[in-house]
């Protein structure tokens, strides 16, 4: 891939990958994955949205996301739903941006969607 994938494409491909799930996980290695994830959960209606989503994310992406209004007021919201919950972890044992639902794997590397 020759063009580094926008936030607001990153948001679409993970929009698609957590359409539908029954339960989800994110990985979230730096903010704009967080700020992405956040994005494409609140767009996806009550019905499209997976039962229980894990944002994974490091502690900087975490208070990163916490600084930003539009990511902060939208968490908020998904928060209250019982939409999404976010776990910092260690970097070291967060793997590569990913959505892990209960049927698929989806590589986001280095800001550009894997192709299968």
């Amino acid at each position: 891939m020759s063009e580094e994938v926008s936030a607001g494409q990153l948001s679409t491909v993970l929009r698609d990958a957590l359409a539908g799930g029954g339960a989800a996980t994110v990985t979230c290695t730096d903010a704009t994955v967080l700020f992405a994830a956040v994005r494409a959960l609140d767009a996806l209606d009550g019905s499209d949205r997976p039962d229980e989503t894990r944002l994974l994310a490091t502690d900087g992406a975490a208070k990163a996301a916490s600084r930003d209004f539009v990511t902060a007021t939208a968490f908020a919201d998904l928060r209250a739903d019982d939409a999404a919950a976010l776990r910092t972890v260690d970097p070291a044992a967060l793997p590569e941006p990913m959505v892990v639902t209960d049927e698929s794997v989806v590589p986001v590397l280095r800001g550009f969607p894997a192709r299968a």
